[in-house]
């Protein structure tokens, strides 16, 4: 009962953890489930072997992060750059329309001046309301994209932070006298869970 149960599990890890990541769980895993006695294995070299997986995973998965970070950024700059030209271009479009009309409009009314001076006045009334237009529309673009590069900022710093107070408690638990196997184990399991969780939510 309890093997079939757990099959799916490693499956599903299999499928959503990276590479680097199911190696992390692996060794995890082996640290874990040791049966050999605490003298039977030189204590600075489990150490190390501890060291070297947990410091290591970490840079890696810190590197991943901030690469897809910047690359979450540079695809919502183009994004948002993308949007404001063609909503520029649109309203130049417009206005370039409603130009030539009121140049057509002002060649046919030369003979007749009667409504003339109505007519212009609306033509460049409705020029100074796209030209609002066009600096609303461009104002609010601005604002987005700065606040979303706030906010990924934000997230970034806060992410950095993470990981180094994973790190420092992890140091604290490692440099510890009577850290023991299983404390080690335990950390590892949960900052290799943290690790898959905030990949996740990255992607």
């Amino acid at each position: 009962m309890n093997t079939v149960a757990e099959n799916p599990s490693k499956d599903v890890l299999q499928q959503e953890y990276s590479q680097d990541e199911q190696q992390l769980v692996r060794q995890t895993e082996n640290v874990m489930t040791s049966g050999a006695p605490d003298d039977a294995a030189d204590p600075n070299q489990s150490l190390d072997l501890v060291r070297k997986i947990l410091f290591g995973e970490q840079v890696k998965q810190t590197e991943k992060r901030q690469a897809s970070l910047e690359r979450y950024i540079q695809a919502s700059v183009a994004s948002l750059n993308e949007e404001t030209c063609k909503k520029i271009d649109t309203l130049k479009s417009e206005i370039s329309v409603l130009t030539d009309l009121f140049e057509e409009e002002t060649q046919t009314r030369k003979t007749n001046l009667a409504g003339t001076q109505e007519n212009i006045e609306r033509v460049e009334h409705s020029i100074d309301k796209l030209g609002h237009q066009v600096m609303k529309n461009h104002s609010e673009l601005n604002e987005r994209l700065g606040a979303e590069k706030n906010r990924l900022d934000v997230q970034m710093r806060d992410w950095r932070q993470e990981i180094l107070q994973q790190l420092q408690d992890a140091t604290q638990v490692l440099g510890h006298e009577k850290a023991d196997r299983q404390s080690i184990a335990v950390l590892l399991t949960e900052m290799a869970e943290q690790l898959v969780t905030d990949e996740s939510v990255a992607g």
